[in-house]
């Protein structure tokens, strides 16, 4: 696959899409030769974008530009910002939709669809056969809010990405960084832990790596519930025995806290989250991970209780 090598192929809402706007904010621009300077976006049309650098106008070819700068153009162009705003309420059904293809293949590389849900608007990149770097899908997701952004700016956008299956699959934690949403109140782009108030900690042990996360219920919902998920992160495949009992005796550890407690053991380079692999089970399919209820004070092992907790 040609890294960010896109064009627009269709807009199934729009139609021909070209981007003529005074409204951008000025930002980094990259050339392919690594030049950088600071301009504002004029107009981006047949694969040629005018940006104001200072008091000049420059003509640049879309080629020309870094894959980062590439990308963010192709999935920020749009109508201009009021026949969009009109398009979006009358079509909110059907949603807004770009796809993005491959100039030398021909072949649809992404899907993007913005969908309007009442008190918010949901934002989906949807990933057709091989996956980019994480990192790559992590500017596409970025590059995809901000466009949703201009297209509706009043509403809280949530977007993520998926895999262009028949179900939507969500891409894993080592995919991608996770879901961005736009806080529009605060006219502000959060990740989802940050817009659900998580608390993240983590432990840094001889032998493992540990992250906490403290989630809890969105605001409004009754009975607010609070709950835990830790990852236990080994540097290389550990006996699974032992890591049970590293995974039993932290549990043991939270019980005081009196909240759901979920814990995953995983394989992997602690500075790399994307490296993250959870661990299989050897006897049966499916992953190893471990459970606490609250309520009736169990850990469990998958499915298999393992003790009751006095």
């Amino acid at each position: 696959m040609t890294k960010a090598k896109f064009v627009i192929l269709t807009i199934i809402t729009f139609g021909i899409l070209t981007i003529i706007s005074n409204s951008y904010e000025p930002r980094i621009w990259t050339r392919s030769d690594g030049k950088k300077a600071a301009g504002t976006l004029v107009e981006f049309k047949n694969e040629e974008v005018t940006i104001k650098f200072g008091e000049s106008e420059i003509i640049i070819k879309l080629q020309d530009l870094s894959p980062e700068d590439r990308a963010y153009l192709l999935a920020i162009a749009s109508p201009q910002k009021a026949e969009s705003d009109r398009l979006i309420d009358k079509q909110s059904d059907s949603g807004v939709s770009k796809k993005f293809t491959d100039i030398d293949e021909e072949k649809v590389l992404f899907e993007i669809k913005l969908t309007d849900s009442g008190n918010h608007c949901w934002c989906h990149v949807f990933i057709n056969n091989e996956l980019p770097k994480p990192e790559d899908v992590d500017k596409i997701v970025r590059s995809a809010l901000e466009s949703a952004i201009i297209i509706s700016p009043n509403k809280n956008i949530w977007t993520t990405a998926c895999r262009n299956d028949d179900v939507g699959t969500t891409l894993k934690t080592t995919e991608y960084s996770g879901t961005l949403v736009y806080e529009s109140k605060e006219k502000r782009i959060v990740t989802a832990s940050e817009h659900s108030g998580e608390k993240i900690s983590v432990i840094d042990s001889e032998n493992y790596y540990m992250q906490i996360v403290e989630s809890k219920t969105l605001a409004g919902i009754k009975p607010e519930r609070k709950w835990l998920s830790i990852s236990i992160v080994f540097p290389i495949q550990p006996d699974i025995d032992k890591a049970a009992a590293i995974a039993i005796a932290e549990i043991e550890k939270r019980v005081a806290l009196g909240i759901d407690i979920n814990l995953y053991l995983r394989v992997g380079d602690k500075k790399n989250k994307f490296s993250w692999q959870q661990i299989k089970n050897s006897d049966q399919p499916g992953y190893v991970w471990f459970s606490y209820d609250s309520l009736k004070r169990t850990i469990s092992g998958g499915s298999k209780l393992i003790k009751v907790v006095p």
